[in-house]
């Protein structure tokens, strides 16, 4: 249901339901370093860049890459996904 609030450019109901249901679930159930965790670090920080907040979108995707990375090698299509979002942000903070 996140990712169609996102769609829709509902990003405050994206993110609530992000942080507040899937990735609270996913950290009881699943733990930090889980490979699920850090999708959903991932498309919190695709809303916030999207709405602009670009500074906190980049705290969140080096978190998301690091779990990938450990937990699913660095040749994973997630990494690479998370490695593409990234630059993006970058580029528009200078």
């Amino acid at each position: 249901m996140a990712s169609v609030f996102h769609s829709e450019e509902k990003f405050e109901d994206a993110i609530q339901l992000y942080q507040e249901g899937d990735l609270n679930v996913q950290l009881v159930a699943l733990k930090e370093d889980h490979s699920n965790t850090a999708v959903i670090m991932g498309n919190v920080a695709s809303v916030l860049n999207d709405q602009g907040k670009l500074d906190e979108a980049m705290k969140l995707y080096p978190k998301a890459l690091d779990i990938e990375r450990n937990a699913l090698g660095e040749d994973h299509p997630s990494v690479t996904t998370t490695y593409k979002n990234m630059p993006c942000s970058a580029r528009l903070l200078d």
